[in-house]
């Protein structure tokens, strides 16, 4: 299989798309950076059919008792291209909320990854703890028809239930629920709901020539053991006071970074870039963490694969 591979930076140019003799062509559009959303036009230079893969920005992962991100929504199919424009965009990922103590906000929901007349929606926001003595938030529901939901964050009172994730739209996982003031729940991912704290996985494509994963939830965060794992396809690790922190998603074209607890800093980790993975759930202190940092939720992608001599 030959592989062309295009990038969304603005010192790369519009790739050409005249299939040319033998093989496959296979080309990625990406996001600039990871939290920045990006739009090109591309016009076939003769008619014919792609196989597609379009993937929305991950959601952010919640800070202070947060849950993780929901993984951006995954639509594959087939396309006819004419000899007509083409407007493609790429959804970046949801940006952490940065600590305020323990009055948090939400961070962001990933943005829309949008291509002929299709919509891969952006994972929903984990949701945080939102002042000391204060019940924790539930998590946002996935975007547009498919984005997965995210989790939601644990409460004060350890007799309280947890908060309750948000809804997948349409293919999207539901994220969980948090559990109590101990552990707050995993981000939807694309292929599955999230748990409590893993993330759920996402969707496997082969467009690229390997299996990857795509649109893995975000590990929430945990008090009382080992912090959840992202979902496969990206995911961010949550984090954990004493125990294991949550290992980043793997099986994924980037892989989603571990939760870090550094000098008493617990942050979960990015979704992967390119993957539309969620942010793992930061901090995990019982009454609230103020140190706690939301993490970003990772960019989606669009991937067009055509026979590369189609007369």
């Amino acid at each position: 299989m030959t592989v062309a591979t295009t990038y969304f930076e603005s010192d790369k140019t519009t790739p050409s798309l005249s299939p040319v003799d033998g093989g496959y062509t296979v080309i990625k559009f990406t996001a600039t950076a990871n939290l920045t959303s990006g739009t090109i036009t591309i016009t076939p230079t003769q008619i014919f059919t792609c196989s597609y893969l379009l993937v929305g920005g991950g959601g952010s992962g919640g800070s202070s008792n947060g849950g993780g991100g929901g993984g951006g929504g995954v639509l594959t199919g087939t396309q006819a291209l004419t000899l007509t424009s083409y407007n493609l965009t790429v959804g970046n990922g949801g940006s952490g909320a940065s600590s305020t103590g323990l009055n948090n906000t939400k961070g962001a929901n990933g943005a829309d990854t949008t291509a002929f007349s299709l919509t891969a929606g952006g994972g929903g926001a984990s949701a945080c703890l939102n002042g000391a003595g204060n019940s924790g938030e539930g998590g946002n529901n996935g975007r547009a028809t498919n984005g997965s939901g995210g989790g939601g964050s644990q409460n004060n009172i350890a007799t309280s239930a947890g908060l309750a994730g948000g809804s997948g739209n349409g293919t999207g996982g539901n994220g969980s629920a948090g559990s109590g003031n101990t552990v707050s729940g995993g981000g939807g991912g694309a292929g599955a709901n999230g748990g409590q704290p893993n993330g759920g996985n996402g969707v496997i494509s082969t467009l690229l020539g390997t299996s990857y994963y795509f649109g893995g939830g975000g590990g929430g965060c945990r008090s009382d053991g080992n912090a959840g794992n992202g979902g496969l396809g990206g995911g961010g690790g949550g984090t954990s006071v004493s125990f294991l922190q949550g290992t980043g998603g793997g099986s994924a074209l980037n892989s989603g970074a571990n939760g870090v607890n550094s000098g008493g800093i617990r942050v979960g980790g990015n979704g992967g870039k390119d993957t539309g993975g969620g942010g793992g759930g930061s901090g995990s202190g019982n009454n609230g963490d103020a140190s706690a940092i939301g993490s970003d939720g990772g960019s989606g992608i669009i991937v067009i694969q055509f026979l590369s001599f189609q007369a």
